[in-house]
């Protein structure tokens, strides 16, 4: 039988579990007549007064010595204990903090336990009670299993104890799946109770409002302008179900430092808010914790913990629910684009004329550990001296940052020379620079290289040549180098010899550049092909109205088109994007990351112009993702790069090379890849699919192979898109774009998600020239939604068995109408 009772979950095992013989229906045979058989020798003789047990039966002996009863203990219920008589057997079960005993209690997926991380796992651990139900039963033991893969027990993991204790152990789980937690006491062995564990994931607990499902969006990174919710989805955790918990926002600490102290200590204006986990998901278990801003500091930015305090004590308990500790369980930023806690120095120094260099670093920098360098390479016509406002920022925020001297008149190579040389003669002469201020103090296994226009190509060819050339330098190789910038760069070699490799890489550009345009008129200012070769995490920050001197102090005004943002916009953008950029590569700050994986329409560095129209443009690094279609290897269609099975009920759809066919962007039926630049040549190798549909419901599904069905271990599914420029559906539309994505699982279950809410495509920037109309290239922004997303929306989607991935087209799913490009369809770890 089960009780339930507040706060645990209590499974008593006791008779009513299964026997390998038929229970008695009355109970315990008895036979009560005063004594029975008075002066004839029986067991009886030698226990006056006593109740014995013999093979199972319960003898009561009488003051002479005589059998006064006679009880059977054969019901299923008792078992036989001297001096007592028939009791009651059998071991209860209780798992803490769950109220439910029809559902299973949720473990989060975690590290596997070791003994370096063994104190700060147990946290994690759900814990489970099992004691017997009679402590009149001494004899014997209790005994317990757990049976699950990627299931252990974390803490009295022996599985047996002496039948009087009372035994607390802790179900942890480091994969997704189901348990099963059993008991029983050997006095009673054919006995047995269970309780069912399942594991999964857990997603943030932090999030935003979202006006339709799944009501929130997730996110571990917010702005301290935000309102910020946290969430749990009672589909999750059922077995908690009508529990009440007290939500603590707390400042991050790290796993030692909550073991050390597991206080909670609220940090938000209204202290810790008290809720009650209630059915019907998400939307019914939103908690507004910070209507405040929170406090970051003068770095602008700050980690925060999130606590489900189940236990109502004000501590961190095993049992309670954790977003931290590894890693923050938010992060807030401030405004990134206004100076950092650092006063900045800033000197000028020369080996010859093309090795000229002006330095910036923090003005206390001999109080702090080594930090990373950031080089920048200057474009053609350009000078080194130009780039204060973001020398100058950066080591406001602690870094080192040189800009140099760049021999671009007589081409690429000579441009990615001089950054190669300026770099190394830079660390080659850090003892006595300023009487050596910097000795010491730079990281050189920490290096970003930022370039623009012919400097922007020429980082680009520095590291193309250590890599595939084995350019050598004295004081840094390939692996010092963490991050590849380039603002606006030509692209005057193929992409075999300007290529990114396995770097990270970014791409700064301004729709309406002047100099490098980045239309189809022109191979070598068609910058998306260096995106489109880059092998590592990969990202683009495209800015409408913005020309191709904003990025740096002096040079002459060539920005052309409507909605011109000015220098003093850019810079804010490119200091405050720049930061998180640099941040996120040479410091390893995980959170900045998301000002490039996220929609700019949804999610930006705050303090930035309102009327800035950004597109963020992302692609994880190959070995953190799997493609369902990269639309690289199969020709057909129908036919998928994974192998999956493609349904296209869309309108006007052709897979090819993302290239526009005739070098201008006038919009003709016989150039389907109108305004695409993403490959044009050789050694380009970017496919992609463009189709559209007008005031009805249209959709693409990928029947995904039976052998990848289960896609639990993922995390995000995403896809790059952009709209058509110059497309009389895209014309109409006149607006930015979105759609649905839906999973559907093999017992045709359904959870649709549309990523509106969280950004839109961008309208193409309306640019008139090359060719009739207004609409320059085509500009692919990255939609990302959460697996969990699917779940929070359909809690009976089972994502170990997801048949189809289908995008779904229309006013009921989101844009009437649209004309779209679409690449790299991903899930992503």
């Amino acid at each position: 039988m089960t009780i339930a009772r507040h706060g645990t979950l209590l499974v008593l095992l006791g008779a009513s579990a299964c026997l390998s013989r038929e229970p008695s229906k009355t109970g315990p045979t008895s036979t009560d007549s005063g004594a029975l058989d008075v002066g004839v020798p029986d067991e009886c003789d030698d226990a006056a007064n006593a109740t014995i047990c013999v093979d199972g039966v319960a003898v009561e002996c009488d003051g002479l010595g005589d059998v006064l009863t006679r009880n059977d203990c054969a019901d299923s219920a008792t078992v036989c204990v001297d001096n007592s008589g028939c009791e009651e057997c059998g071991v209860s079960l209780v798992v803490h903090h769950a109220a439910n005993t029809d559902a299973s209690a949720f473990v989060a997926v975690r590290p596997q336990v070791t003994d370096d991380n063994r104190e700060w796992e147990t946290f994690h651990a759900r814990p489970v009670t099992i004691q017997s139900l009679n402590p009149a039963i001494t004899d014997g033991a209790l005994e317990w299993t757990l049976l699950g893969d990627g299931f252990t027990l974390i803490d009295n993991a022996s599985g047996s104890a002496p039948a009087s204790a009372s035994v607390t152990t802790g179900v942890h789980a480091h994969q997704r799946g189901e348990a099963l937690f059993s008991a029983r006491h050997t006095a009673c062995p054919e006995l047995s109770s269970a309780v069912g564990f399942h594991s999964d994931v857990q997603p943030p607990f932090s999030a935003r409002i979202r006006p339709s499902a799944p009501w929130v969006e997730r996110a571990e990174t917010f702005n301290q302008e935000d309102d910020i919710h946290t969430v749990l989805h009672s589909g999750r955790h059922t077995d908690r179900l009508g529990l009440r918990y007290d939500v603590y926002v707390v400042n991050s600490k790290s796993a030692s430092e909550w073991v050390d102290d597991p206080t909670l200590t609220d940090v938000t204006a209204s202290g810790r808010n008290q809720a009650r986990l209630a059915t019907g998901g998400s939307k019914e278990n939103r908690t507004l914790v910070s209507g405040e801003p929170l406090a970051i500091g003068p770095t602008q930015t700050a980690g925060f913990d999130v606590v489900y305090d189940f236990d109502l004590n004000g501590r961190l308990d095993p049992g309670d629910l954790i977003m931290g500790g590894d890693e923050p369980g938010f992060t807030v930023m401030g405004d990134l684009h206004v100076a950092g806690p650092h006063e900045t120095e800033e000197f000028q120094h020369s080996g010859g004329t093309w090795y000229t260099q002006k330095v910036y670093y923090p003005a206390d920098i001999d109080a702090m550990a080594p930090t990373p360098l950031v080089v920048i390479s200057h474009g053609n016509g350009h000078s080194y001296l130009w780039y204060d406002y973001l020398g100058r920022h950066l080591a406001s925020y602690g870094y080192v940052v040189m800009s140099h001297t760049n021999l671009t008149g007589p081409g690429i190579e000579t441009a990615s020379t001089t950054t190669l040389v300026n770099t190394d003669f830079f660390l080659a002469m850090l003892d006595v620079l300023e009487d050596g201020v910097l000795a010491g103090r730079v990281d050189d296994q920490r290096i970003a290289w930022i370039g623009h226009s012919r400097g922007g190509e020429g980082v680009v060819r520095a590291y193309d040549r250590m890599v595939d050339e084995y350019y050598t330098n004295d004081h840094y190789s390939a692996e010092d180098i963490v991050l590849v910038s380039s603002i606006a760069p030509t692209i005057f070699y193929s992409v075999e010899y300007s290529d990114p490799h396995d770097v990270p890489y970014h791409l700064f550009a301004g729709a309406a550049d002047g100099d490098v345009h980045g239309s189809p008129a022109s191979t070598g200012v068609q910058y998306f092909r260096l995106t489109s070769a880059a092998e590592s995490a990969t990202q683009t920050t495209y800015l409408q109205g913005v020309g191709h001197n904003e990025f740096n102090c002096c040079g002459f005004d060539d920005a052309t088109g409507p909605a011109q943002l000015g220098r003093s916009a850019t810079q804010d953008i490119a200091k405050a994007y720049y930061l998180a950029l640099v941040r996120a590569y040479a410091s390893g700050h995980s959170p900045s990351l998301d000002y490039f994986r996220r929609s700019a329409d949804g999610f930006r560095p705050q303090g930035l112009t309102a009327d800035a129209v950004i597109a963020n443009e992302y692609r994880p690094d190959p070995t953190g993702s799997w493609a369902i279609d990269s639309f690289q290897d199969e020709p057909d269609p129908t036919i998928a790069s994974s192998g999956a099975s493609v349904s296209l009920d869309v309108d006007a759809a052709v897979e090819d090379w993302l290239a526009d066919g005739n070098g201008n962007l006038t919009d003709r039926d016989s150039d389907p890849m109108n305004g695409m630049t993403q490959a044009c040549c050789a050694g380009d190798e970017n496919r992609g699919m463009v189709f559209e549909w007008y005031n009805e419901s249209a959709s693409i599904a990928w029947e995904l192979p039976v052998e990848d069905r289960d896609i639990s271990a993922f995390s995000w599914l995403s896809v790059r898109v952009a709209q058509g420029t110059r497309h009389a559906i895209t014309n109409e539309l006149d607006g930015p774009l979105d759609f649905s994505i839906s999973l559907i699982d093999e017992m045709g279950e359904r959870a649709t998600v549309g990523f509106g809410p969280q950004g839109r495509i961008t309208q193409p920037y309306q640019r008139s020239g090359n060719g009739s109309g207004a609409g320059w290239s085509n500009e692919f922004s990255t939609v990302r939604v959460r697996l969990s997303d699917f779940y929070d929306t359909n809690g009976l989607i089972d994502p170990t068995l997801v048949a189809t991935v289908q995008f779904d087209f229309g006013s009921d799913y989101g844009s009437p109408m649209g004309r779209i490009g679409i690449d790299d369809v991903l899930l992503e770890y």
